[in-house]
């Protein structure tokens, strides 16, 4: 029998795992990385949507609108009583609340980073609906 016949030999198919092992080894902690940057942004979204939502009937309504974030909820309510909850992909560090007054007055902890985005969020769709 001829050498070509017999297939690989095992040293040959050790070099070709280990390489590809040491591939995967780079490309899988970028893989999660990319996953978690794609919840948060999920979330993100989620939320100013929830916010947008609460301006809206908090505008409508004419009363103040809670919104709730706690461990991986967030709810929307409206005199102690849920309207919405929505479930975020990633945790929430501590219980933040929010409320958003009729004329779209977003008021809660100074120091959250949450209400930060928020009021920028909620500004710059107000600048893109005015322009229209």
């Amino acid at each position: 029998m001829s050498r070509s016949n017999l297939g690989f030999t095992l040293i040959e198919l050790l070099i070709v795992f280990s390489l590809l092992g040491l591939a995967l080894s780079f490309v899988v902690p970028l893989g999660i990385d990319q996953l978690d940057k794609i919840r948060q942004k999920s979330d993100e979204k989620t939320t100013l949507s929830l916010a947008r939502a609460a301006v809206d009937y908090a505008f409508w309504t004419n009363q103040a609108q809670t919104l709730t974030f706690d461990n991986n909820t967030v709810m929307l309510a409206q005199n102690s009583e849920t309207v919405r909850t929505l479930e975020l992909n990633t945790q929430v560090q501590r219980k933040e609340e929010f409320t958003i007054s009729p004329s779209g007055e977003i008021t809660g902890c100074i120091e959250s980073e949450r209400l930060q985005f928020l009021q920028q969020a909620l500004t710059s769709l107000e600048l893109c609906s005015e322009q229209y």
